[in-house]
């Protein structure tokens, strides 16, 4: 059985993270054998990954001393495991996965995996906008390229990705793990003391600029004028360090990172994203899958994921994300039902995680030459 070595920069909670770990436990050790190295920490899925049975190594680079002491570690790794693909997840992931195999006496596939688009690149820290830089320099040396979604695969080949195998894979969605569940309304409305009769915009992702935490809250200011008695949660770590200094937070719940999301995100109404930027944002999916309809802004692949399940609006703009948070609360029961069984039978059908690991599989063989 031929054997895969993917490399992330980190193993928080995240959608790059969460995706990597779906599909390795989804059925991909059916056909290649997987092993993980995360650059920085064993995170949230770490042990997870081990649990599971999947090698899991941390190299804990904070600084550039620690970086010299694990380039060893990073080559006695891959020299140990002799992988017949080396997969590299996110930018600086991928420029090890291509320092990876230098250390091969005998070549590896290197495939890397990018899962963010660009619309924001120039509000990126310098270092990172050089590290894409670095990327594009470096692209042509490598056997393909994976987006997870097609605007970032259109942008990276403008932006100079140069690489003879470009495609796109999206990621996939457990809809047994992620499913329509009344008693996790009731029990986040326990958990958080939100009425019954409280609608409540649900709101999951990391603090980052990348977020737009002050456009959501904007936002949600707006609606409370025309939806009286309206809760907002925004799960995700850091998420209450982002929010305006200078916009009034009532009815807003910050609960910091929590890791049963799919025991709360049932009990949303709504679920918002506001971002600048993304590739192909998990949480739609998972929402979706869910039966929670969605309010997105127009950023990576979002509008081609909900379909006519949601609203789709541009970004950075408050009025338009309002307009259409409010659209989405005054409706009745009904129709928010029809529309969230609507938005999880598109998951099921579209990015359900066996058919998106079967085209990894098919994919993998293809580019290895086993079939």
């Amino acid at each position: 059985m031929k054997s895969i070595v993917h490399i992330i920069t980190d193993l928080n909670i995240g959608g790059a993270e969460r995706a990597l770990y779906t599909l390795v436990t989804s059925g991909l050790e059916e056909k290649f054998t997987s092993s993980v190295i995360s650059l920085r920490s064993d995170g949230h899925y770490g042990p997870l990954l081990r649990e599971f049975g999947i090698p899991v190594t941390s190299l804990n680079i904070n600084s550039f001393s620690s970086l010299m002491l694990a380039l060893p570690r990073l080559k006695d790794e891959i020299v140990n495991r002799k992988p017949d693909i080396i997969q590299g997840w996110m930018y600086h992931a991928n420029l090890f996965a291509l320092l990876g195999s230098l250390f091969m006496p005998k070549y590896s596939k290197v495939i890397w995996n990018i899962r963010l688009s660009l619309e924001d690149i120039k509000r990126r820290k310098i270092t990172t906008r050089f590290v894409v830089k670095l990327g594009a320099i470096f692209s042509k040396q490598v056997c393909a390229i994976i987006y997870n979604s097609n605007r970032s695969l259109a942008q990276h080949k403008s932006y100079g990705y140069i690489c003879t195998n470009q495609l796109m894979i999206p990621n996939g969605f457990d809809v047994a793990r992620w499913i329509p569940d009344n008693e996790s309304t009731k029990a986040i409305r326990l958990k958080y003391g939100i009425n019954a009769d409280q609608k409540i915009i649900g709101f999951v992702g990391r603090g980052d600029d990348q977020k737009d935490i002050p456009n959501l809250c904007s936002a949600f200011s707006l609606v409370q004028q025309a939806v009286p008695g309206v809760t907002m949660l925004c799960i995700g770590p850091n998420v209450y360090d982002y929010r305006p200094r200078n916009i009034p937070l009532y009815g807003v719940i910050f609960t910091g990172a929590q890791k049963d999301i799919e025991k709360l995100m049932p009990g949303f109404d709504i679920l918002c994203l506001s971002s600048r930027s993304e590739g192909f944002p998990n949480v739609l999916g998972e929402a979706m899958s869910c039966a929670v309809p969605c309010v997105t802004t127009n950023v990576g692949d979002a509008s081609e994921i909900v379909g006519d399940t949601g609203w789709v609006v541009d970004p950075a703009d408050n009025f338009a994300l309002a307009a259409a948070l409010i659209a989405a609360l005054q409706m009745d029961l009904t129709e928010m039902k029809v529309m969230g069984n609507k938005a999880r039978e598109r998951v099921i059908q579209e990015y359900g995680i066996h058919n998106i690991v079967s085209r990894y599989v098919e994919f993998y063989s293809k580019i290895y030459g086993v079939y």
